[in-house]
C-alpha cells in the first residue's frame, strides 16, 4: 500500500506553485469545463464496475476551490478534495502543452 507524509505532500504543492510561476502563470484559463468523472471507489480496477457516466464541471470546481479559499469559516469537505484534483488535472493539461 502506497503512503504520503503531510509534509511530504506539502512540499510537492509547494514544488507545484513555484512551477506555475516560473512558467509565468499568474492565473489560469481552462478551455474546457466539462468532463468525465471517475469516483474514487471506482479507481480501483479490480473492482468489476457497471459503464456509470458522470459528468463534472471545471467551472464548478473552481467556484467552490475559490469560496473555499476566501471564506475563512467555510469548512473543507471531502468532496473538494476531489475539486482540487480536477483542477490539478487540468492544469497538468496546460502546462504540458
Amino acid at each position: 500500500m502506497s503512503h504520503i507524509s503531510i509534509p511530504d505532500l506539502r512540499v510537492a504543492f509547494d514544488k507545484i506553485m513555484k512551477r506555475l510561476e516560473m512558467e509565468g502563470i499568474e492565473q489560469l484559463k481552462f478551455e474546457t469545463d466539462l468532463y468525465n468523472v471517475i469516483h474514487a471507489e471506482d479507481w480501483d480496477i479490480t473492482n468489476n464496475v457497471e459503464d456509470v457516466v458522470v459528468v463534472g464541471s471545471l467551472s464548478d470546481d473552481v467556484e467552490s476551490i475559490k469560496k473555499l479559499a476566501n471564506d475563512k469559516d467555510r469548512f473543507c469537505t471531502s468532496v473538494d478534495f476531489d475539486r482540487l484534483a480536477n483542477i490539478l488535472r487540468a492544469i497538468g493539461a496546460i502546462v504540458a502543452k
